[in-house]
């Protein structure tokens, strides 16, 4: 299962590589990695689409993109409540939690399904 995910994960990586919109997580030995899950960063600046409207027209065209943290953990209730942490407060984080989103890469889908993704992405961020 482990060496599923790492296979999509990298081909995702060879896939999208030279999309100057965007960064992918850092693995300094992708055979250790656990590749739970592929995340991603989406630099809205070079982008001709924002995160959450990419994410949007994936999952309109079939492609399971999502949106892991919406929120950073500073900005959450129990933190502002009981902390006082303010946005500002983690300016890292909150730029973080505005650009990342990740990509389906189970275990059970195809070679083919996981080009899709790629073809898709890259049809989107023209």
């Amino acid at each position: 299962m482990k060496a599923r995910r790492r296979e999509h994960a990298l081909r995702l990586i060879e896939g999208l590589s030279g999309m100057g919109c965007l960064c992918f997580q850092q693995v300094k030995n992708p055979y250790e990695h656990a590749w739970y899950m592929f995340a991603v960063t989406l630099d809205e600046k070079k982008a001709s689409i924002s995160r959450d409207r990419l994410v949007a027209r994936l999952k309109e065209l079939g492609v399971e993109a999502d949106i892991a943290w919406p929120t950073p953990i500073h900005l959450q209730s129990y933190y502002q409540a009981y902390y006082n942490f303010r946005e500002g407060d983690f300016p890292n984080a909150e730029r973080i939690c505005k650009s990342i989103f990740q990509l389906p890469i189970q275990p059970n889908l195809s070679t083919a399904q996981i080009d899709r993704v790629a073809s898709t992405i890259k049809s989107l961020l023209k």
